[in-house]
């Protein structure tokens, strides 16, 4: 798990930050990928009154990346006093809902992750438009300082932290990891993601010993809510403890971070997570877990 260290008050390294840029441009479509049924792609959402606006960041996950970061970011809109149009934005958060559901045809989603911060009117809407259309678990609401309930990989005991801590520890280690590129071209100017990157800092802790984070961070939470979205719903390929990628070592074998697309038919129960050597299917992925000291290894077969 990523730690913050105190007296060490930069969230986000600025080598991983300077890494993470790649010159490319957005996107506007899931078609406009090359082969677009590889990836598994995510929008987060934070909602802000007009003045900060509505920040959207699409986030594909490249389930065969071969040599290149399995996480990049696709598409990211600010919608805000700046970008829109000339009435004050007066009906921000309806234009903020429609997009939200064009941004769902043209890409696809496979996830929404939204602030519940600001957004209770919008996230019943929202609610309503995924049921109707029979996708209802495709959208989810979170609020960041509800508790994410975890096993302690060590001691096997159940903690908790703030959901916004665990999200943050989650971008974090895409970024330590080298896992994921956004755009230099697009992120160039003052206020954009690199720089709410740069200046996310620590300004202190509170009673329970977690961090407190300062600084502007609306792009930051839309891109954690999308990275959030794809570690939760896929514990075949993520630590649900620590957020880590547990298909890299795949990587090592032949340049994929995921071997098997969806090919397993067959579902197999869990062995008990004391056994000594088992398989199990935690969703489209047979994975073979072997103990060592230390630790376990993971091979995906």
């Amino acid at each position: 798990m990523a730690e913050f260290i105190e007296g060490s008050s930069r969230v986000f390294k600025s080598n991983d930050i300077k890494d993470a840029q790649e010159v490319y441009s957005y996107i506007d479509s899931r078609m406009e990928l090359e082969n677009p049924n590889d990836w598994i792609i995510s929008l987060g959402v934070d909602y802000n009154e007009y003045r900060n606006g509505i920040q959207l960041v699409v986030l594909g996950f490249n389930k065969k990346a071969k040599n290149t970061k399995p996480f990049r970011v696709l598409k990211r809109i600010s919608l805000d006093k700046s970008s829109y149009n000339d009435n004050q934005l007066k009906d921000l958060q309806t234009r903020g809902v429609e997009l939200i559901k064009e941004l769902y045809m043209d890409f696809q989603l496979d996830h929404i992750y939204v602030d519940e911060g600001h957004g209770s009117m919008q996230n019943e809407i929202l609610s309503k438009y995924f049921y109707d259309i029979g996708e209802p678990f495709k959208f989810k609401g979170i609020d960041f300082a509800s508790m994410y309930e975890y096993e302690d990989m060590y001691t096997n005991e159940l903690k908790r932290k703030r959901k916004k801590v665990m999200m943050v520890n989650f971008l974090q280690k895409r970024f330590e990891m080298k896992e994921i590129a956004y755009s230099e071209i697009e992120e160039s100017d003052k206020g954009l993601l690199t720089t709410q990157l740069t200046n996310y800092n620590i300004k202190g802790y509170d009673s329970k010993d977690q961090p407190i984070f300062e600084g502007e961070d609306h792009i930051i939470d839309g891109l954690m809510l999308a990275v959030f979205a794809i570690v939760e719903n896929y514990d075949s390929l993520f630590d649900k403890r620590t957020g880590n990628f547990i298909g890299t070592i795949q990587r090592e074998i032949d340049g994929n971070f995921v071997k098997n697309e969806f090919e397993k038919k067959e579902i197999k129960q869990k062995a008990p997570s004391h056994a000594e050597n088992f398989e199990s299917i935690t969703g489209p992925y047979s994975i073979k877990k072997k103990k060592k000291r230390g630790g376990y290894n993971f091979n995906f077969i």
